[in-house]
Formats: C-alpha cells, structure tokens, sequence
C-alpha cells in the first residue's frame, strides 16, 4: 500500500520522479525506500518508480554534487539534505538501477569539498563542526569508496567517539550508528552498546493502542516532526545491525 501511493505520488507530479515533496528530503527518502523495496522483492514496477526518483535526483544534481531543500541551488546547497540523496543514489546502484557514473562522482567531489582538517562537516559544508553533519559526512564517504581507514574518515570516527552518542538526537543517532556499522570493529560494537539499550527502552508500552510501541515526540526535531518520525528514526536506528553492506558493487 505505501508503495503504490509513492507510485501516485510521482503519477500526479507528471511521472517524471518527483514524488512532491515540498522538500528535497522526501525526493532522497522515498527513492532510497523504493530502491530498497525492489533490491528486496524484485518487483518490476517498483524498479520504475525507484528509477524515476533516482532519475529526478540526478537530473537536479549540479556540478558541484550538492542538493538543497528545493532541490539544488548552487552555494546553499546543505549536507543534510545532500546526505539522503547520495544514499538513495548508491541504494539504487545497489539493487542493480541504471546510475550514471557522473552522479557518484559529483557526490564525491560535494564530500571532498565539505570537510575540515579535523574529519568534521558542518550543515553547509565546511561551517562549523555538527555531530550529525559529522556523521552524515563519514558515512556516505563509506558507502562512495573511501577506505574505512582512510584518514578522512579516522579523523571523523575519532571526533564522533569524543563527542558520544547522543540518544536525545535520532537524526544524528541513525547517521552514526549507521557509519559505525558500515565501518565495523571495535569502534562500531562500542558505539552500538551505549545507543540500542536506551533506544530499546525509550520505546513507548501503553494500554493506549494509539501510542503503544511508538517512540514519544520529545527529542530533538521530535517536538516538530512528530511521533511518526521519532517512531521511524528509532525503528532504522534499531535496524541497523541488520542493515546490508553499502560498500557492496563499489
């Protein structure tokens, strides 16, 4: 069901891929889960819907690799935002979907570009240290090739390790443990330890069938965004021991 009304989605915004989302986040998201849908059940047409949101992806993508809220517009482009892109581009090159070579090496010129001499990344490239910036950055570096011992990615992985996880912040939660998994050893059983427990408990038991198994709204972007996104955010962070090797058909 949720498959076929991300297939409506993109027939009402002309069948061209866009799946209307008033931001650019949804467009990354929504591809990436239908790559991920189809590299699961194989089901043809949801390769052409993951095919055409990919396709709008990289029809936006300017040179310099990054992506904004509404789509790409050169200097604002923000790591946040270029983060889901870039994951839904290898998630479709993953599962087999046509991806052309210059969207994964624009994306690689955007993370080259976006880091500082201390393996940071900030919302907007290079500004200010952001732990979840942070992540994002270690981790499609990952998943584009970079070698886990790469000195970029040493760097990052060590500046995370001070600064702890932090369970209060799902978005920044999800992109780190996810980092850590991709890169594995000890550092990611470490990681994993400090965060699953408490977002295992966190998890909502009540005899309000309404909220029962839910995650409550009172994190970070949680009060704005609500209980379906704590509820999703904490759901993949749970997922993640599971998630496949990104680093797969590199």
């Amino acid at each position: 069901m949720a498959l076929q009304w991300l297939r409506k989605q993109q027939d009402k915004h002309g069948g061209n891929g866009n799946f209307g989302c008033p931001r650019f986040y949804g467009q990354g998201i929504a591809t990436m889960a239908c790559a991920d849908a189809y590299g699961m059940t194989g089901t043809p047409w949801v390769s052409r819907i993951a095919q055409k949101g990919l396709d709008f992806i990289v029809e936006t993508q300017p040179d310099n690799g990054g992506f904004d809220y509404l789509g790409a517009r050169n200097a604002h482009n923000d790591t946040s935002i270029t983060g889901w892109q870039i994951m839904a581009i290898k998630t479709c090159y993953i599962v087999g979907l046509d991806v052309p070579a210059n969207a994964i090496e624009k994306s690689k010129r955007y993370l080259r570009e976006s880091i500082n001499p201390d393996g940071t990344t900030g919302y907007r490239g290079t500004e200010s240290a952001n732990a979840a910036m942070t992540s994002v950055g270690l981790l499609c570096r990952v998943v584009l090739g970079w070698d886990k011992s790469h000195p970029d990615c040493k760097r990052a992985a060590k500046w995370l390790i001070r600064k702890r996880p932090d369970t209060g912040d799902l978005y920044y939660c999800y992109y780190s443990a996810l980092a850590f998994q991709q890169r594995g050893g000890s550092q990611w059983n470490r990681w994993w330890k400090q965060v699953e427990p408490k977002i295992r408990d966190a998890q909502v038991k009540s005899a309000d069938m309404n909220v029962h198994g839910s995650w409550n709204p009172t994190t970070k972007w949680g009060t704005h965004a609500g209980r379906v996104y704590t509820t999703a955010m904490s759901a993949l962070v749970l997922s993640t021991p599971n998630r496949f090797t990104m680093l797969s058909r590199q």
